[in-house]
């Protein structure tokens, strides 16, 4: 059993042998760095050792998530970064999860999906493969280098899309999505700790979710939009049949030209709509626990209350605004996106 410092470095440099030299050393540093902290934190060396624990589980455990002996991409069958598809089934779908990079997509006049990565260490964090229809992108588990609270630093990727591709599915933790210029039929888009950018969006179906960040949309458009934050604000710009958008602890803010329905629910942020107004009529249903109600529509302004409900004309566009600790603002416009309105 080896239980100190000296013995633990030399059995894992040994076991490094057939690893990517740069790889080993920087590995090597980041674990004579644990063993530091370690001992300025009291613990002992056999301590430390303990947990790390033996040097085969390591090893195993590298080779298993991110051997970097290979200077090609593993698993990667039909898209490289830098590169489009091979010949073959067009991809349809992206199914993209992510932990520490960024991930950019736009529409473009290529005829595969191109992807770019800005760093050189794709095969140590990422796998890439197609099945079917289905292009897959995900980044390796990194149990081993959390437990040694590592880093891995940031990354960026970039997706050029074909008009095959109708469906999006990206999830990522700790940095950033955007998606421009791109007409699809379904986009899913989750983030924890960072936030979703959207510009000249268009889809059947959206969803975006968010935790510990922001969403922010300006001249899309969809049949269905759901956007959900907890602890950050939501923005949303263009045009919908039916527009849903809810927050915990963050501002709700739409200036949309909306047909069928609008739903804003805030429990500690305030909610502000500025729509199109409405040809036909709408129903109107605002209430806030704790704040106050400003709203103007159809040549009418009503302030100061704590629930509204009323209607006029044939009622086709149905609003619903409610917040637990914040005020609603209401305009009905003649064009959502002149702020001067």
């Amino acid at each position: 059993m080896i239980n100190t410092y000296k013995e633990y470095m030399q059995e894992l440099r040994r076991a490094l042998e057939d690893f990517d030299p740069d790889f080993s050393a920087e590995l090597l540093e980041d674990f004579e760095t644990h063993f530091n902290e370690g001992l300025e934190n009291g613990m002992t060396e056999e301590q430390i050792c303990r947990e790390l624990g033996p040097v085969e589980n390591v090893i195993a455990e590298l080779r298993e998530d991110f051997r970097a002996s290979s200077p090609d991409i593993p698993k990667v069958t039909s898209v490289r970064p830098g590169s489009g598809t091979s010949q073959g089934q067009p991809v349809t779908k992206l199914h993209i999860r992510l932990l520490t990079a960024s991930v950019g997509i736009q529409g473009g006049n290529v005829q595969d999906v191109v992807c770019d990565y800005d760093r050189e260490d794709f095969s140590e964090r990422f796998e890439m493969y197609t099945e079917g229809d289905t292009l897959f992108l995900k980044e390796k588990p990194l149990s081993l280098l959390r437990r040694l609270g590592i880093s891995r630093g940031d990354g960026r990727f970039s997706f050029t899309l074909p008009p095959t591709v109708d469906t999006l599915d990206v999830s990522n933790t700790n940095n950033r999505i955007h998606a421009e210029n791109l007409n699809v039929a379904s986009v899913c888009l989750n983030t924890v700790n960072s936030k979703i950018i959207g510009e000249h969006l268009k889809a059947e179906d959206c969803e975006l979710h968010c935790v510990n960040g922001r969403i922010h949309l300006e001249d899309c458009s969809a049949q269905t939009l759901k956007a959900s934050s907890v602890n950050g604000s939501v923005h949303v710009g263009g045009s919908y049949d039916s527009l849903e958008l809810q927050s915990t602890n963050g501002a709700l803010q739409a200036d949309a030209d909306v047909t069928k329905e609008i739903s804003l629910s805030a429990v500690n942020g305030s909610a502000s709509v500025r729509y199109k107004k409405a040809a036909h009529g709408a129903e109107i249903d605002l209430s806030s626990n704790w704040g106050s109600i400003s709203a103007s529509f159809n040549n009418t302004q009503m302030d100061g209350r704590k629930n509204l409900r009323t209607a006029y004309g044939d009622r086709d566009l149905k609003i619903t605004v409610h917040t637990q600790n914040g005020s609603i603002r209401l305009q009905e416009v003649s064009d959502p996106a002149d702020r001067k309105g």
